[in-house]
């Protein structure tokens, strides 16, 4: 029954193509050109007007802007500034979390001496801690309010004056988040 199947199919393809090539052939030499240069000088399929990971966001943490990248989805959070060599000044990454609890991170793969900032659902800096590269001991939040984390090259929070109590921009992480595709309302619940 099967090749019966495979038999009428390949008979009805066979007849299409029959069809086609018989219309075709009506066609003139001059529209099948213009055919073909409105195929070629078609647009390619656009792609993703959102902005990619990758991307660098300006955003202030008390009187200091930043350049972050945010890492949002699982993947961009395991992944966050593993093998990177170096960091520009002012540079680093902000993790955006769902729902505040309690956070871990660590040094695996990840080659710059970091500090980490821990942030609670209002954007407020309330701890801050020294990373290692290479080091895989988990560097646990105190608080069980974490919403956000800061990652920035060792040194840089004291550079720049960066403490505890100074608030994110919520505004311009707004901005940041809506740039990427995602509703704000996701990540920050109360109005920035």
């Amino acid at each position: 029954m099967k090749s019966i199947f495979v038999l009428k199919r390949t008979d009805s393809i066979t007849l299409i193509l029959s069809m086609a090539c018989k219309f075709l052939s009506q066609i003139p030499f001059t529209k099948w050109l213009l055919l073909l240069g409105l195929v070629a000088c078609s647009p390619a399929p656009r792609e993703s007007a959102f902005a990619g990971p990758e991307v660098y966001f300006p955003i202030t943490v008390g009187d200091t802007e930043l350049e972050l990248q945010l890492a949002i989805h699982p993947k961009e959070q395991a992944r966050g500034l593993m093998f990177r060599e170096a960091l520009a000044p002012r540079h680093g990454m902000l993790f955006v979390f769902a729902e505040p609890k309690q956070r871990s991170f660590w040094m695996r793969n990840t080659l710059l001496p970091l500090d980490l900032a821990y942030f609670d659902a209002e954007g407020r800096l309330v701890e801050s801690h020294r990373l290692y590269p290479h080091d895989e001991e988990p560097v646990l939040s105190r608080s069980n309010e974490i919403k956000f984390a800061l990652e920035l090259e060792q040194g840089q929070m004291t550079a720049l004056g960066i403490k505890t109590g100074d608030s994110l921009d919520r505004k311009a992480l707004v901005q940041a988040l809506t740039s990427r595709g995602l509703d704000p309302k996701s990540y920050i619940h109360t109005n920035p």
